[in-house]
């Protein structure tokens, strides 16, 4: 994972509690043989994927199933995107 506090400009000021969260891995694809990179039809169908899953966790109100998994995946250092929320210390 890559620590936030290597890389942001207030880095020494960034309060060590932090929470941090992240999206769906679209990495995950690769790793099950599913290779999107430049082959559209196999990113499109990974895309749609992804779409119904999180959709399934909004129907199915596994909102907190969800916040889990989608920590473990910030802390593992996967996601398209990552929230880091933190306090800076004066």
């Amino acid at each position: 994972m890559i620590d936030i506090k290597d890389r942001h400009p207030y880095k020494e000021s960034i309060n060590k509690n932090q929470y941090t969260v992240t999206d769906f891995p679209m990495e995950i694809f690769p790793l099950m043989g599913e290779n999107y990179i430049g082959h559209p039809e196999i990113g499109r169908n990974a895309h749609l994927k992804r779409v119904r899953f999180g959709k399934y966790l909004r129907e199915t109100k596994s909102e907190e199933f969800k916040n889990i998994l989608f920590q473990f995946f910030a802390e593992a250092g996967v996601g398209r995107d990552m929230h880091i929320i933190a306090t800076i210390e004066q």
